[in-house]
């Protein structure tokens, strides 16, 4: 089952393993699907590579490629990732206050 999601590009294996839903929490594990989904050219999971690398969540830390991922979902329509830019790129901005203790970045 989670070969066909990936083939839809969704996201739900990244939020499960990211918020330990079903399981551990695993950032490395929802970064991996991340990468997956945008390399499959998923504008959802271009989003959520970028914010991965922009956070340095699951993956190591890395703000120029971050934001790339970011421009290219945001080419795609991707009204999250066009608000992302207006905020430059500042992940706080499509990040709930209740959970940015746990997305600060590592690097």
């Amino acid at each position: 089952m989670r070969r066909a999601r990936l083939d839809r590009g969704d996201d739900l294996e990244s939020q499960l393993d990211d918020n330990g839903l079903g399981g551990p929490e695993d950032p490395a594990a929802a970064a991996e699907w991340n990468r997956r989904a945008a390399a499959a050219g998923d504008p959802v999971g271009l989003f959520n590579r970028g914010l991965d690398l922009l956070r340095g969540r699951g993956t190591a830390r890395d703000p120029e490629a971050g934001r790339q991922f970011v421009d290219r979902a945001a080419a795609a329509g991707l009204d999250e990732a066009q608000r992302l830019q207006r905020a430059g790129y500042d992940w706080r901005e499509v990040t709930p206050d209740a959970d940015e203790a746990r997305y600060m970045p590592q690097g």
